[in-house]
């Protein structure tokens, strides 16, 4: 799984160098004599970069969290990165042939904006956001899966993928989807209790790797980067990136072929 793990990592880096390519690197910049990167070019490929980013990074530390067994640590980096898969579809649903939308437009602002006017006074200079409602993002999100459907040639599929891309059932199905995962970030009860194990029982506390916890990781990874390449594909089709959409179609296949995961 490691392996699977760090090859489809190299296929996403091909996106990403392809990006990064085009928006640069931020500059350094003088905040109330703190010096941090930032980027002058506030627009949605910049966005998509650093959240891109974020995303392998992530993918990077699931690697090291799954060899050492800290399975539950891995649910909470998962629920982040289905957050950000979901706000990219959502910002990237009409680009680039429309304006933005009045909320892709809040959105954007809002992820740009800095948490204090001030760093050397961040309890007096606290700026307000102006977050996105959840299902704005999700509505957005599901108009995106269900245009994206018509590529998909097989009827069958196309046609469940259509029914879960219907507003009211994917609203009802995300947040189903994201609290049960969001119960790894807020140490929830049934998520937390995962640590344990053996007989008697015990608790992990340092990884439960040789445990069959590892194989039920395994199935739940493969499902998941699954989702990551299709989420890295649709990114190529908004980008225009032909050459990524074929390669990452072709990697995703084998990824299909080596895993034996039947969507």
């Amino acid at each position: 799984m490691v392996e699977v793990l760090r090859q489809s990592i190299n296929h996403f880096k091909i996106f990403f160098d392809k990006l990064f390519d085009e928006v640069g690197p931020p500059s350094l910049v003088n905040r109330s004599g703190f010096v941090q990167f930032r980027y002058s070019n506030e627009n949605i490929k910049t966005l998509c970069l650093i959240k891109s980013a974020r995303i392998i990074s992530s993918l990077n530390a699931i690697v090291l969290l799954y060899q050492a067994g800290y399975f539950v640590e891995i649910g909470v980096i998962i629920r982040t990165i289905k957050e950000c898969c979901a706000d990219l579809a959502f910002l990237l649903e009409n680009y680039p042939d429309e304006k933005l939308s009045k909320h892709q437009k809040q959105y954007l602002d809002d992820f740009f904006t800095e948490n204090f006017e001030d760093p050397l006074n961040p309890i007096q200079s606290a700026i307000k956001r102006r977050r996105v409602p959840s299902k704005k993002i999700h509505a957005g999100w599901a108009r995106t899966i269900y245009g994206l459907s018509t590529l998909i040639r097989n009827p069958k599929l196309r046609s469940k993928i259509q029914k879960f891309a219907n507003p009211s059932v994917h609203q009802m199905n995300t947040l189903s989807i994201l609290n049960t995962w969001s119960g790894y970030v807020h140490y929830g009860y049934p998520h937390s209790i995962e640590i344990v194990g053996g007989e008697p029982p015990v608790y992990h506390l340092e990884g439960m790797a040789g445990t069959p916890k590892v194989d039920e990781w395994q199935g739940t990874l493969i499902t998941e980067l699954f989702a990551i390449y299709n989420h890295f594909l649709f990114v190529c089709l908004r980008f225009n990136y032909e050459t990524e959409f074929e390669f990452l179609s072709n990697k995703q296949a084998e990824f299909q072929a080596l895993t034996g995961y039947d969507p």
